[in-house]
């Protein structure tokens, strides 16, 4: 297989005198034969320019052609890299939803555990919420097995049960409040 020629299929006749080329333009034929058979094209002095500025507009209507189907190329893979990029930000898009979803329904169960916990009554300051929930000061929690069961239970019960506990049941228990307490 050879290699692509850098020339043309074509050649230009240089005719120097306008009378020289006249006379083969009257000779019947000879003009269209050569370019049909030998692909030779006849020009004379008034003639080139115009024959040269119309070939120079060709070929660069080709290079732009070439560079455009190139451009065409390129703007098809950069189209098909951003439907790929849709694609990824739609997931994304979703999985925000999801968790702002998430989210939402986690601050309904806060406000659903609120509005119980508003029904119990608020403890004393001389009881400790960490002693209470069964933590020691360092925050460990304390062993609470065998231990019958106490006030923190109580409140835990309650608070799961929505059932307010009243004060005559919380005598005597750390959890013991009176209104002149709160």
């Amino acid at each position: 297989m050879e290699a692509p020629t850098r020339t043309t299929d074509f050649a230009i006749l240089f005719l120097p005198t306008e009378s020289l080329y006249a006379e083969v333009l009257r000779q019947p034929g000879v003009f269209e034969s050569l370019q049909r058979e030998c692909k030779v094209t006849l020009a004379g002095p008034t003639t080139l320019s115009a024959l040269l500025n119309a070939l120079q507009m060709g070929f660069r209507t080709l290079a732009i052609e070439k560079r455009s189907s190139k451009v065409w190329q390129i703007l098809g893979a950069a189209q098909r890299e951003f439907e790929k990029y849709n694609s990824v930000v739609d997931r994304i898009a979703k999985q925000l939803n999801t968790a702002a979803n998430s989210i939402d329904s986690l601050g309904q169960r806060t406000r659903a555990m609120n509005r119980t916990l508003r029904m119990v009554e608020a403890l004393p300051e001389s009881v400790s919420e960490s002693a209470l929930l069964g933590f020691d000061r360092d925050g460990i929690p304390s062993d609470l097995e065998g231990a019958s069961e106490s006030a923190a239970d109580t409140v835990a019960t309650a608070a799961s049960s929505h059932i307010l506990i009243p004060n005559e049941e919380l005598e005597g228990s750390p959890l013991e409040t009176r209104p002149a307490d709160i």
